[in-house]
């Protein structure tokens, strides 16, 4: 199973939305962390050393609980192909955080994170907010509860990420296990 999860910009909360993913999900997954960039080389990175570094969100996956984390960076054009290694050297279960890779994987569950009444102006967030399954609104409510309702799903995620709810937990578990045995 692969999940994507993409979002409006940075500091949306698609971090944050992995580290509570890593809390919830039984089988822990490997994380695949894509950044496009002009000023990377092209790359697969999964040198330890590399990924631990204090303050990158990979030393957050990793000190989370995910399995392994690849970090995939480098120009746009290159994109699908590095993708493509990336996946080859990750085991079940998959998230990858990125907008870009949802133009490359046509079978994964899409979360989109946006914070409540943020603008889509980036046109790969555009496209993934297009594509997603869910939309995940991060609230900067600290009394509301975690919110359910259709493909929406409205929470304060540094709220969740300290103490999951149940309903949260049980959704994102329910919807795990749909979406495995659909693979």
């Amino acid at each position: 199973m692969i999940i994507l999860v993409g979002g409006a910009k940075s500091s949306s909360g698609k971090t944050t939305f992995i580290r509570l993913l890593l809390k919830i999900l039984p089988n822990k997954p490997t994380v695949i962390k894509v950044t496009p960039s002009n000023k990377l080389e092209d790359k697969v990175e999964t040198d330890a050393s590399v990924l631990s570094k204090e303050g990158k969100d990979t030393a957050l996956f990793l000190k989370d609980g995910a399995k392994s984390v690849v970090w995939v960076h480098g120009k746009r054009s290159s994109m699908e192909e590095l993708l493509k290694k990336a996946l080859e050297l990750s085991e079940d279960p998959i998230i990858i955080e990125g907008n870009s890779a949802a133009q490359y994987i046509n079978n994964g569950l899409l979360f989109f994170i946006k914070k409540e009444n943020e603008q889509i102006v980036k046109e790969s967030s555009k496209f993934f907010s297009r594509k997603a399954n869910y939309i995940v609104i991060n609230s900067s409510s600290k009394e509301q509860p975690a919110i359910i309702l259709g493909n929406k799903i409205k929470l304060n995620l540094l709220k969740e990420l300290k103490l999951p709810s149940k309903q949260l937990q049980s959704f994102i578990i329910n919807l795990t296990k749909i979406n495995s045995s659909i693979e």
